[in-house]
């Protein structure tokens, strides 16, 4: 029932009024852009999958150069009669313990590396181990931008960090009726290590740098054999080879590629210069993407707009 009353009613637009309340004339502020920011946070997230690969290898890749690094100055600073003794007892070794019976590097069979410690496998490990980090020497190949250090065995954290000296093969010291094999992992998505070597070609140059030696091997043809099919390993009398061995396809491992190499004189210009480490690009590419996600999460909603 009417009072008669006049009834109080407040203006529209008024202050403390609520916004976008019938009549105001103006549009609620939009609520904090979830979608936007969780588009943001996708892209962001892709961009950094994508940069994991590069970013990781450049880091693998730092951390090799940096242990080779270490290792040249221990080469330098050892006395040159204390050098010398090391590649006798190498030659040694390869002389007279060296049988060339050698098992598939990636099968981890007991034989596969020398950590099944025995006295040969003890002997073998005394060789060559005068870094206290374990590298026994370095291996280079220009042409596919492989610089990695020589580690004794080929046992899964030996090849996770470099390449691994396969145990029953030559030392990697040179000579007449040697054959070293070297392996390494492909395909990792951490590391290159020898991914590239799927692409080296006849003629490409490997560089092998033991003590104060540096020795050149020429690449003379591939194959790819069953994992138990170790005949391209065996020494050869009275030549000097070299062999590098890793898992093909990449990704499937069914197989392995054999790439052979025989010993040359070193280039007229000598060994090759150090290699210069690439610039990190995709450090800037995620500060960049950091950055871009950044100001599309902390930019303002925006202003409400009048009807």
């Amino acid at each position: 029932m009417s009072t008669g009353l006049p009834v109080s009613r407040p203006a529209p637009g008024l202050p403390g009024e609520p916004s976008g309340s019938p009549g105001s004339g103006v549009r609620a502020p939009r609520r904090a852009p979830r979608r936007r920011i969780l588009a943001a946070t996708l892209a962001l997230c892709g961009v950094l999958v994508m940069l994991y690969p590069p970013a990781a290898s450049w880091w693998a890749e730092s951390t090799a150069a940096g242990r080779l690094a270490v290792h040249a100055e221990q080469n330098r600073s050892l006395d040159p009669a204390a050098r010398s003794a090391l590649l006798t007892a190498a030659e040694d070794y390869n002389a007279t313990r060296v049988t060339g019976l050698v098992v598939d590097p990636f099968s981890n069979v007991e034989g596969a590396d020398a950590h099944g410690i025995d006295d040969d496998a003890r002997d073998y490990l005394a060789q060559l181990a005068h870094d206290p980090e374990g590298i026994m020497a370095r291996v280079r190949v220009p042409g596919i931008d492989v610089d990695l250090p020589v580690y004794h065995g080929a046992t899964e954290e030996t090849l996770r960090r470099g390449s691994g000296h396969l145990y029953g093969s030559s030392l990697p010291v040179g000579g007449p009726g040697t054959h070293a094999v070297l392996t390494g992992h492909s395909g990792l998505p951490e590391a290159k290590l020898f991914t590239a070597v799927h692409d080296l070609r006849a003629g490409d140059d490997v560089f092998i740098d033991v003590l104060d030696r540096t020795l050149a091997y020429r690449v003379t043809g591939a194959e790819v054999v069953e994992p138990t099919d170790v005949a391209g390993l065996a020494v050869r009398p009275g030549e000097d080879l070299l062999t590098l061995v890793t898992c093909t396809p990449i990704g499937v491992n069914s197989h392995r590629l054999i790439v052979h190499a025989e010993r040359v004189d070193l280039p007229d210009g000598g060994a090759p210069p150090e290699p210069s480490r690439p610039f990190p690009w995709w450090a800037v590419l995620a500060v960049v993407a950091v950055l871009a996600w950044a100001a599309t999460v902390l930019a303002p909603a925006g202003q409400p707009r009048r009807h």
